[in-house]
């Protein structure tokens, strides 16, 4: 008997020894391979120390098991030693983005530079070095828009190019043609973009696909393709709580209310025109932490009550009425620190509702504001809402992330994205940085607070068909103000301050 325990029939030992082959390849190429510490195997030898910052960022494992279609985890792919990139499957936030704009839904980040450009030879050499080391750069959507797969022939250089500006005065055209130009077609959906303006000051730009990345990754991606020494900075990951009942029956309830007709907000409402304009203000970002802590709320919370006072006053310029209160989606991001450049959206949306006109004045609508972020804090809605889009199929998640954004009803969409701190290039620091995307499924608004070092851009993408929305702009930036200015003590809590909702 004890002879026999130990016995193992030939295929049984083939097997065993396939099992170990596998694991053994697995670790090689996940750990050690990308690093180039195994001469030989995949990465040949030592990288300088640059070079490795880049692979920590962007190093992954490969998934030797099934994924569930509606449990996906971001991809990833192995270090490109002859191993096979596997298939991404979009999740239900990924598909929403593709199924709003009927194709690709072009989002992005600027950094804006003070000086002479550098030569389009040096950028395009710089992130041709740099992309090979970020495997999510390589995917592109399947002909069914159900899959995303590595590119066979990656060449990164095709995708970074040039545009001439002859004035700084024209800069914002040529960031709306950000917004309106095509995607790349027959490769991976980005595209990097040296914006050179003769008076001695540039753009670089980085585009996607919303339906492969998001604000967050797009950003982390930029950085790590153009800065002269990449630093390790990542989003900051959520703080992690028990998801409970509360927060579940709360996400559950905001879907029900989200298949609910809605008024379509007074402020952007009338017929579409199908052409995009986009403007942005800047402020320093103490002001709006000055702001912040004086009425015992976080920058998001007073972002999003200027807005709330910024519709407002634009609306009874123009009517002699004040606005109704009006819903906005705010996305929440879901993303770690270790997954800073994976393929893929982690995101949540929520709506918030903006008093408007209800409130009484700008200090009004930030505690309107602050009492229902807090809330939502207290239930960990965002770690709530995570569970029930992986819980659901793919298709239903996705109808139901259309729905809560809500498009035409839904007043605007309102993001918020810190950018990092400060960054060269070749020699020049980034002055501001700015997030955008284009609106789709009958979107009127999306604005965007980016935050870069100590500055803080709004930056507001509007249909053209609604006027004077520079007047929005110049309104926030008033309502910001008023809010430092005009100082309450309070003490914002700890948990507050690191999630920044």
């Amino acid at each position: 008997m004890r002879a026999s325990a130990v016995t193992r029939s030939p295929c049984s030992a083939r097997a065993a020894e396939r099992r170990r082959r596998w694991n053994e390849s697995d670790v090689e190429c996940g750990e050690k391979a990308v690093q180039g510490e195994r001469p030989g195997v995949c990465g040949g030898p030592r990288r300088p120390a640059d070079s490795r910052a880049l692979d920590r960022r962007a190093r992954t494992t490969v998934r030797h098991r099934p994924v569930n279609k509606g449990r996906s985890a971001p991809v990833r792919p192995a270090c490109p030693n002859g191993a096979p990139y596997p298939p991404f499957p979009l999740r239900a936030v990924d598909l929403s983005f593709r199924r709003a704009a009927g194709g690709p839904l072009t989002m992005g980040v600027m950094f804006d530079f003070d000086g002479v450009a550098p030569p389009l030879a040096s950028l395009r050499a710089r992130t041709t070095a740099r992309a090979h080391h970020i495997p999510s750069l390589r995917y592109r959507l399947g002909r069914n828009d159900r899959k995303a797969y590595a590119a066979g022939g990656f060449e990164p250089g095709a995708h970074v190019l040039q545009l001439l500006v002859p004035r700084r005065g024209q800069f914002d055209v040529a960031r709306r043609q950000m917004l309106t130009r095509p995607l790349p077609e027959g490769r991976p959906p980005w595209d990097l973009w040296l914006i050179r303006c003769a008076e001695e000051s540039f753009t670089v730009c980085f585009r996607s696909d919303h339906a492969l990345r998001d604000g967050i990754a797009a950003a982390s991606i930029l950085r790590l393709l153009i800065e002269d020494e990449p630093v390790d900075w990542s989003p900051r990951s959520p703080p992690s709580a028990r998801v409970g009942f509360r927060g579940v029956a709360a996400v559950l309830g905001q879907s029900a209310r989200a298949m609910r007709p809605l008024t379509p907000a007074p402020a952007f409402a009338g017929a579409e025109s199908g052409t995009p304009q986009l403007f942005h203000r800047d402020l320093p970002i103490a002001l709006l932490r000055v702001a912040a802590r004086a009425h015992g709320a976080t920058v998001n919370d007073v972002y999003l009550a200027a807005l709330s006072e910024a519709v407002h006053r634009r609306h009874q310029e123009g009517t002699h009425q004040g606005h109704p209160p009006m819903p906005v989606t705010v996305p929440l991001s879901v993303r770690g620190r270790e997954q800073a450049t994976l393929v893929g959206n982690a995101l949540v949306g929520v709506r918030l509702t903006l008093p408007c006109k209800d409130s009484g004045g700008v200090e009004g609508a930030v505690d309107a504001v602050t009492a229902q972020t807090r809330r939502l804090r207290a239930i960990d809605y965002r770690g709530s809402a995570r569970l029930v889009l992986d819980a659901l199929p793919r298709r239903a998640g996705a109808r139901l992330a259309l729905r809560v954004a809500g498009a035409g009803p839904v007043g605007l969409l309102a993001s918020n994205v810190d950018c990092g701190p400060a960054l060269t290039l070749f020699g020049l620091p980034a002055t501001q940085a700015q997030l955008f995307s284009a609106p789709a499924d009958g979107l009127r608004c999306y604005t965007a607070l980016t935050g870069y070092d100590s500055h803080a851009r709004l930056t507001v993408v509007h249909d053209g068909s609604l006027p004077g929305m520079p007047r929005l702009g110049e309104h926030w930036v008033a309502a910001v103000r008023e809010l430092a200015d005009a100082p309450r003590p309070r003490v914002i809590s700890g948990v507050e301050r690191a999630t920044g909702m």
